[in-house]
This record gives C-alpha cells, structure tokens and sequence, in this order.
C-alpha cells in the first residue's frame, strides 16, 4: 500500500512538473490610418496616405528605447502589420509624413514630420489599435509639450496650390 501511495506521488509529480504555464500572449500594436482618401490634381501623391512611419518604443522611464518604421500606411481605415514590441516597452508614439518620396513636394515645409503628441500605452499580453484621423493631435516635435493644434488638412492642401 505504502508502495503504492509513493508511485501515485510520483506520477502526480512528474504530470504537474511537466505542465506548461499558460504562456502570457505578446504585447502588440497596429497602426490604423482613418484619414480619407482623396483626389488632388495639384499633387496626386497626396491620397491620405502616411508615408515614412517611425513609432518610437518607450520603457517605464520615458526613455526611447527603439524606432521601428513602416513605409506606408494607406488611407481610409489602412492598417499597419501587428507588431509585437519587447517586454520592457510600455507605450509608443508616432510620426509621419504626408508625401513620399516620389513627390516634387517631399522637402517642401508642408510635408514636414508629423508627431502624435499622444503616447499610446500598451495593453499587455493584447494587441493596441493606434487610430490615425483628422481629430487626431499633432505636433512637430517629439519633445512631449502639448501642441493643440490639429492636423490642418485645408492648410496642407492651400500650401499646395502655391
């Protein structure tokens, strides 16, 4: 009987020890732009669409800990790739540009790089849309002073008829 009350302690033992934990989902994010497409005759490379997308990864600190980037992310509910980011980064931001490359207007001041002045904290172990619209902040520099000024896009768009 004792022997008995040993074996089943034992395979009792060896089942639990071999169990995996449930392993905790990784922690995402997916760009999502909103802005509209639309047509323009002076520069059609102007569509909505975000060009050159950094999105820097922050650490419990407030410290840019990388910058990942993305091409394009296209117009009118576009959605980036999900990407998983490492265990230390808590939140991220976003920068881009309205042109790309191509466009006669790519170094003009209109298409200057454009910064979410939200940071956007990350759900752990689930994925985080980050939505780009006309309502969304925006600010010129990466520096975290709160600029109320929104994304223009009738100022974007008179610059272009000069």
């Amino acid at each position: 009987m004792k022997n008995r009350i040993i074996f089943f302690a034992l395979i009792l033992l060896v089942f639990t020890a071999c169990k995996k934990d449930n392993p905790v989902p990784p922690t995402t994010y997916q760009i999502e732009n909103n802005l509209p497409k639309v047509l323009y005759e002076v520069e059609p490379l102007y569509d909505g669409s975000i060009y050159e997308v950094e999105i820097f990864w922050y650490n419990n600190l407030n410290v840019i800990i990388k910058q990942y980037n993305l091409s394009q992310v296209k117009c009118g509910g576009g959605k980036s790739p999900i990407t998983e980011v490492t265990s230390d980064v808590v939140k991220v931001r976003v920068s881009f540009r309205m042109l790309p490359t191509q466009s006669d207007y790519y170094n003009d001041e209109i298409n200057n790089r454009m910064y979410v002045v939200a940071y956007f904290s990350l759900k752990k172990g689930g994925n985080t849309l980050i939505p780009i619209d006309e309502q969304t902040v925006v600010a010129n520099l990466l520096s975290s002073v709160y600029n109320p000024s929104k994304l223009d896009l009738s100022r974007f768009k008179a610059l272009l008829q000069k």
